[in-house]
This record gives C-alpha cells, sequence and structure tokens, in this order.
C-alpha cells in the first residue's frame, strides 16, 4: 500500500509541478530573440506590434501575443514543432472565422505543450506498470517530479522555438525506448520512433 502512495504522490507533485508552471503569472518563458520568426512565419504569425514590420526585431516587442499578418516569402524554416504548433494556429484561425479576437496569447501554447507533455507522462508511467516495473516507474515520477518537471526545463513551451519539440520528441523517445526494453510491444516501439523522428526533424543539428 505504501508503495502506491508513493507513486500516487510523486505523480501528484509532478502533475503540480506542470500545472503552476503553465498557470504562472506573469508568464515564464525564455526572452524572444526574434528567431521565432523564422518558425512563426510558416503560420503566417508574428507578435503583435502596431505600427512595426512583422520581420524587423524590436527589443521592446510583446513577446506573449501574436497576431496572423503577411509576411516576406522566404523567411519560413520547416520543422517538426509544427506538430504541436500548427493545431494551435488552426485553432486561433477558426476562433477569428467565428468572431474571436484576432490577438492571441502564447499561453495557449504552452497549455497544449504541456498537455502532450502530461499525456506522455500517463501512457509512460501505466506502461511501465504494465510491464511490472513498478520500482522503474516510481523512479520515473521521481524524475518528473524533481526535474523533467522543473521550469527550467520547461520554458520553451510558451515559444515558437523549435527547441520545444524537440524536448517533447526527446522525452518521448526516451521513454519510449525504455519502455520498450522492458516489454517491447509496438506501442511502444513507435513512441520511440516519433519521438526519434521530431527530435531529428526539429532542426538540421538535431538530425
Amino acid at each position: 500500500v505504501w508503495f502506491h502512495l508513493l507513486l500516487a504522490v510523486l505523480a501528484v507533485v509532478a502533475l503540480a509541478r506542470a500545472l503552476g508552471f503553465v498557470l504562472h503569472r506573469p508568464l515564464l518563458a525564455f526572452a524572444n530573440n526574434y528567431d521565432q520568426i523564422r518558425y512563426t512565419a510558416c503560420l503566417d504569425l508574428a507578435p503583435w506590434r502596431p505600427g512595426e514590420r512583422a520581420d524587423r526585431g524590436n527589443p521592446q516587442a510583446p513577446l506573449s501575443r501574436y497576431a496572423f499578418q503577411p509576411l516576406p516569402r522566404g523567411t519560413c524554416i520547416w520543422t517538426s514543432d509544427l506538430v504541436f504548433t500548427a493545431p494551435v494556429a488552426a485553432v486561433w484561425r477558426l476562433s477569428e472565422a467565428l468572431g474571436g479576437r484576432a490577438i492571441h496569447s502564447v499561453r495557449r501554447l504552452a497549455e497544449w505543450r504541456v498537455l502532450g507533455w502530461l499525456l506522455l507522462a500517463g501512457w509512460t508511467t501505466a506502461a511501465l506498470l504494465r510491464a511490472r516495473q513498478p520500482h522503474v516507474a516510481a523512479g520515473y515520477l521521481g524524475w518528473l517530479a524533481l526535474f523533467g518537471n522543473d521550469p527550467a526545463n520547461l520554458l520553451y513551451f510558451p515559444t515558437f522555438y523549435a527547441e520545444a519539440g524537440a524536448i517533447l520528441g526527446f522525452h518521448a523517445c526516451l521513454a519510449g525506448a525504455v519502455v520498450a526494453l522492458l516489454r517491447p510491444t509496438r506501442g511502444a516501439l513507435a513512441v520511440a520512433a516519433v519521438g526519434a523522428a521530431i527530435l531529428a526533424a526539429g532542426k538540421p543539428q538535431h538530425l
């Protein structure tokens, strides 16, 4: 019983740290050195800066608000992180089509990424328990609670930097590989392969 209680406590701590990060006010995120325009351009998004050219850097630019706007051709750099950013951009476009605001908070992107992160954590924990490896599951949840969900590791989530997708891909690759070593199922191998693909396609140097 005490071991199951330990698993529950670790899971709650990990969840609390993730939710505490994404709900924190003010927003916690890496500052925008304007490299993000290379990735937001693929979605016709740029920081909302009235009176400023979308393709010109500005240290005073608001970091958390984005809007759809025309951008110069050739700016976009394709990345696997679009797996995470494109759905959010699509929801924003739909929201505007239904009469919503034309200015969007990057916090929504952080929430989407954290949801994926937590779903992966839940799958990994459940898979380890199905493999009858409760001690490995406890070690994983301990890592998640102490280090994995530390805000320092999640600061890319409220940004359009490709590193955010790479972090998620790396997590999925390692989690899938560990589970596959203990209980080689198609699901575990698929998670490892998809995670590796997302990591590798995030940036040329990641490959």
